[in-house]
């Protein structure tokens, strides 16, 4: 995850990049070549929610250029083959296996395709049921979670951030977060909207879209070990601190 998430977090800084004006031709080719480079080693690293946000935050990026035919054809014939493949039984690659685990029919069950999330939510539902506002404890749910599951599905954590702080400090834990996250978010659309050239509106925005992708990353993982996630927010607050406000200027 922790990979995942700092590629689904350069993606929008790369086309950024790419963008800038004033850069020669190469260099504009190669940061591009980049982009495309992180989507494919996205798919290597085997996070399904990474390569699932990566894609969405591509599309809104580079829409025209994917939904192009030279991307399109051979991207259905690789879908095609993918499907062949797994009709027949074949053995696919681990990457490919994780990020389109729904290929086969027959496993479809949560328990089944995902074990370790099954038991998650499990304890999650059976320990909210009683500490709903106080919450099991910092670092607790491991330990609970762990009296639940086999050895070889045991979860270090929920994943997904709002819950996981809900299941271990209750609502206070909750809202704290929902608070900063809610924080952040003003500073990336206050940058962008005030900034006062376009490059830092920009950059502002590249931002704030790399603070949103990890944001729904983490309905799918417990976004505040992400080491990314951390990166970018002080990336936000350091834009935003270069950005001047009617109230700086009347002081």
């Amino acid at each position: 995850g922790q990979l995942a998430s700092y590629i689904v977090a350069s993606l929008p800084i790369l086309r950024f990049q790419a963008r800038r004006a004033g850069q020669a031709r190469p260099l504009r080719l190669a940061r591009r070549v980049l982009f495309l480079a992180a989507l494919v080693t996205l798919a290597a690293t085997g996070s399904r929610a990474g390569l699932a946000i990566g894609l969405v935050v591509a599309l809104a990026l580079e829409g025209r250029r994917l939904l192009s035919a030279r991307v399109l054809v051979p991207a259905t014939a690789a879908l095609l083959l993918f499907v062949i493949a797994a009709g027949f039984g074949a053995e696919l690659p681990f990457a490919v296996r994780r990020a389109a685990f729904v290929a086969r029919p027959s496993a479809a069950s949560l328990e089944t395709l995902s074990p370790s999330r099954h038991y998650q939510w499990v304890a999650f539902e059976r320990e909210t049921q009683d500490a709903q506002l106080l919450g099991v404890g910092p670092g607790d749910f491991q330990r609970r979670v762990t009296a639940l599951a086999p050895a070889a599905f045991r979860p270090h954590e929920m994943h997904n951030t709002f819950l996981g702080v809900w299941v271990e400090t209750g609502l206070g834990g909750l809202i704290g977060v929902a608070l900063l996250t809610g924080a952040f978010l003003r500073f990336g659309v206050e940058a962008r909207r005030r900034a006062p050239d376009a490059e830092l509106a920009a950059a502002a925005g590249a931002l704030l879209l790399s603070f949103l992708a990890l944001q729904a990353f983490g309905l799918f993982a417990y976004a505040l070990r992400m080491r990314a996630l951390w990166a970018i927010q002080g990336l936000l607050l350091a834009v935003w601190s270069l950005v001047p406000w009617p109230s700086r200027s009347r002081s």
